[in-house]
């Protein structure tokens, strides 16, 4: 007589095997249709999105929202250097909009918070994968450069951004390219 083996459950096998669940994602099949009651997300189809909810919606917290009250991030982005307090309006504008971009398509994808400093600030998100977004413009934007740390088998990622002074950055490549660039 041969043993029966039992059906597979991803999401059993997930919760019990691997150690990078996200305890603000559930592992049990939410009610749908369900609205966030402190955002306004709306659970539909196993997925929170932005639309309007359904009378009767059950309100269940999402989990941006659990990570918000509970002050607990899924990412950090240091942005810091030398030059950081004369472009701090600009890479905070810049930081808020890719956020509040993000946010309309992802729900789940926000800012918790920002601390900032004199050569620095602290971005802290609901989404590990908004400060690849946020740390990406900045690169394309500003010159400095990009560390990203996506940690295995965590629900957590951290990143740093070095901001150089562009001035320097300029003289730099001049000196290294053999003399001033000249447009014909």
């Amino acid at each position: 007589m041969t043993a029966r083996m039992p059906k597979h459950n991803p999401r059993r096998h997930r919760s019990s095997q691997s150690p990078d669940v996200d305890p603000y994602r559930s592992d049990e099949k939410l009610p749908e249709p369900a609205a966030c009651p402190d955002c306004g997300a709306v659970l539909h189809r196993g997925r929170w999105t932005w639309m309007s909810a359904p009378e009767d919606a059950d309100p269940v917290r999402c989990p941006a929202c659990r990570r918000i009250a509970d002050g607990v991030p899924a990412g950090v982005l240091t942005v810091k250097g030398p030059f950081y307090h004369v472009k701090a309006d600009e890479l905070l504008k810049l930081i808020q909009h890719v956020a509040e971009r993000t946010a309309k398509e992802h729900p789940l994808a926000r800012i918790l918070r920002i601390e900032t400093e004199r050569n620095g600030a602290t971005i802290s998100t609901t989404d590990k994968h908004l400060i690849q977004g946020i740390g990406d413009a900045l690169r394309q934007a500003f010159p400095g450069s990009l560390t990203l740390n996506f940690f295995k088998q965590q629900p957590f990622a951290r990143a740093t951004f070095w901001l150089r002074d562009g001035e320097a950055v300029s003289k730099e490549r001049e000196r290294l390219s053999g003399g001033p660039r000249r447009h014909p």
